[in-house]
């Protein structure tokens, strides 16, 4: 209920500031900012939870202030929830939302998009997830069953019982393992 409450308030505050009723707009009035979708790329991929995972495994180096700022934000608009940590009384969990990860198809086509019109996409070098290349090019059964897992790990959904998608991220990872070797 807690959750569903949150929602509403944050729609509701939306609609006090927005622009306008473009569904583009009201989007990027969400996450448009440069820090949100790293945060939740980085909690959807990385598979980081906790507020010192993610300032100390950034990629990008995001400031703490901006981290805090965009994780409050992030829950006070309804794509993440914080949690108290059982096994640590000062930290807090951090979980994506069904909202959040209902973007798992758009992060897919923003990583392809990237790959082709951006140069670091060109670079080998970059690095890019294992998770992240198994999104994009696995297609939408791919995407779902990504999607099927993080509902398990964020919202306690069921697990599903053959994860197509941790065998597929498995054969990457020794793919990957045998490059480097080389």
């Amino acid at each position: 209920m807690q959750v569903v409450g949150c929602i509403l308030r944050a729609a509701i505050e939306m609609t006090k500031t927005r622009r306008s009723e473009c569904p583009v707009n009201l989007t990027v009035e969400m996450l448009g900012d440069r820090w949100s979708l790293i945060v939740i790329r980085d909690i959807m991929f990385g598979s980081r939870r906790h507020y010192n995972d993610l300032l100390r495994l950034s990629e990008e180096g995001i400031a703490s202030n901006i981290l805090a700022d965009r994780l409050n934000r992030l829950v006070h608009v309804g794509l993440l929830t914080r949690r108290k940590d059982p096994t640590h009384k000062q930290k807090a969990i951090y979980s994506l939302t069904e909202a959040s990860i209902e973007l798992v198809p758009l992060m897919a086509h923003v990583i392809t998009w990237a790959r082709k019109h951006t140069p670091a996409s060109k670079d080998p070098s970059t690095g890019k997830t294992l998770r992240g290349q198994l999104v994009e090019e696995g297609g939408e059964r791919m995407w779902n069953a990504f999607m099927a897992e993080l509902r398990a790990d964020h919202l306690g959904a069921p697990r599903p019982r053959a994860s197509v998608f941790a065998k597929r991220l498995a054969v990457l990872e020794a793919d990957r393992g045998r490059r480097t070797r080389r």
